[in-house]
Parts: C-alpha cells; structure tokens; sequence
C-alpha cells in the first residue's frame, strides 16, 4: 500500500526543464529575435554587439525568454565587457516594461521583477559620438536568470492529468485496502 502511495506522489510532482544555456552562434537581429523558455536553475543568455545607430555592424541582439508556470524568478544579472573599439556610452540590457540593467558594466537584477511570461530583451552596442561622428564600439554581453520552482502553496493548481493521475492512485489503494479487509 505504501508503494502505491509513493509512486502516485512521485509520478504527480512537477518536473520542468532544465536550464539553458544560449550562447549566440548567430547574430540575434536588431527585431524579433528568438523566444528561449528557461527552466528551472541558472540559465544564460550571452552574445557579443558591435557597430553604432549610424554607422552600422550588429549594434543590436533582440531576443525573448519565457518564464514559466510553475517557475519564479530568484535572481539574476546583467555583465557586459569591452572587446573593441571606441565606445564610451555604457552597455545596456532592455527588458520591455522592465528597464535597463547593466548601467556602467555589471548590474544585479532585483529579486521579484519577473512573473510568469515572456520578456523582450534589447542589448545595445557601446559606442561613442563626437560632434555628429559616431564611433562603433563592440563588447560581449551575459545574463543570468535564476528560476526557481514556486513553493507559495496556493499559486501551483496540479493540471487534470496529475489529479486524474493521483485520483486512480488512490483509488488503486483503496481497492488494495478494502480487498485485504475482505479476505
């Protein structure tokens, strides 16, 4: 009966994906980058810019990522370093309705920013301009996003397939159990 018991309750916990781990093969575009779900852990997002509004080069990444149900946002951060150039403006790191991160060179991203959903993310190009010449500069770029699964308590509603999944389970031990009291 135990083992019954234990088997349900391990087949109806949630398991979500694991953590990724994207590094940009090729150039994300300057629009509607691609859509990456993370999962549960420390995921990475990593790339490199270079060029300027202007003057052209890759002066932009756009990507999304998805956070999602089941998972919240533990914590996370934005770096970025110089490989080339004459950039001064600092690098950031757009999240739509979030900000910018990465102000200077390494920036924290507060604990409690991100829901469940999908986030659009701009990073930008370091560059410089004098008078009306504007210099490109280039630089690598990371965030980490931590996800944890949600403990809250009331906010994790089991889809109908785990219920339909625990329901039989019990039923089975009930059967088991009122079969020993028979015989």
């Amino acid at each position: 009966m135990f083992k019954s018991l234990l088997l349900t309750i391990t087949l109806a916990t949630a398991t979500y994906a694991a953590p990724i781990a994207v590094i940009e093969s090729t150039d994300f575009p300057d629009t509607a980058g691609p859509a990456f779900t993370l999962g549960a852990g420390v995921n990475t997002l990593s790339g490199s810019v270079g060029g300027c509004p202007n003057c052209g080069g890759d002066y932009k990444d756009n990507f999304s990522f998805v956070i999602p149900a089941g998972l919240v946002f533990s914590s996370g951060s934005f770096f970025a370093s110089y490989s080339s150039g004459n950039g001064v403006t600092p690098q950031l790191g757009c999240i739509t309705g979030q900000g910018c991160f990465g102000a200077g060179f390494g920036g924290g991203i507060t604990s409690g920013l991100f829901n469940n959903g999908t986030y659009d993310v701009t990073v930008s190009s370091p560059y410089s301009t004098v008078s009306v010449v504007e210099f490109p500069g280039a630089s690598n770029y990371s965030f980490s996003i931590t996800l944890s699964q949600d403990t809250s308590g009331g906010s994790n509603v089991p889809e109908p397939a785990t219920w339909a999944l625990l329901a039989s389970g019990l039923a089975a031990i009930a059967v088991k159990a009122r079969h020993r009291t028979i015989v």
